[in-house]
């Protein structure tokens, strides 16, 4: 297959995958990083439910650190300390078996009319919008690698937090 007849849907399956990071205190560098940065401002948790086997479950390259980051940037930006970034995985089962991988701050939140903006964002390319790309990025490497059944959720209360959801296959 040469890349002019390789589609995009056959490049992302062929993309290499990331086993979670076992053991799972410390997903992210990136994570670490920040919090030297920030010194005081947040804490990092991590928690994966006892019915996930981290040896069993890869996820696709960047597909946390972007969130992580706009949890740090825009949600915990108001804080000067208290923050809390947490990271937790665990599996649903719908429909279908699903890996959710769930990013979560207790900053600011956001309004329903932000939240509302921020989901179109995410569902809707938007050639004129150079800023706030990253989830709908995401967004899209996830729907176009697992299927339509497969995307980010975002959930957000003012005053209290936002919760970013990242829903997966279990097995890839």
């Amino acid at each position: 297959c040469t890349w002019g007849s390789m589609d995009l849907t056959e490049l992302q399956r062929n993309m290499a995958y990331h086993k979670l990071p076992n053991p799972f205190p410390r997903p992210l560098l990136y994570l670490d990083i920040q919090k030297l940065r920030f010194t005081d401002k947040f804490d990092g948790i991590t928690e994966i439910g006892e019915d996930v086997d981290p040896e069993k479950i890869y996820i696709l390259p960047l597909l946390l650190q972007p969130v992580v980051e706009n949890a740090i940037l825009h949600g915990l930006e108001e804080r000067e300390r208290g923050g809390i970034i947490k990271i937790s995985v665990t599996k649903h089962i719908e429909e279908q078996e699903l890996l959710c991988i769930e990013v979560s701050d207790n900053g600011c939140g956001m309004t329903e009319e932000e939240l509302a903006q921020l989901r179109r964002n995410i569902e809707q390319k938007d050639i004129t919008r150079s800023k706030s790309i990253g989830l709908y990025n995401i967004n899209q490497r996830i729907k176009l690698t697992y299927g339509d059944a497969f995307g980010i959720q975002v959930l957000s209360v003012p005053e209290e937090g936002t919760r970013v959801r990242l829903y997966l296959p279990v097995s890839r």
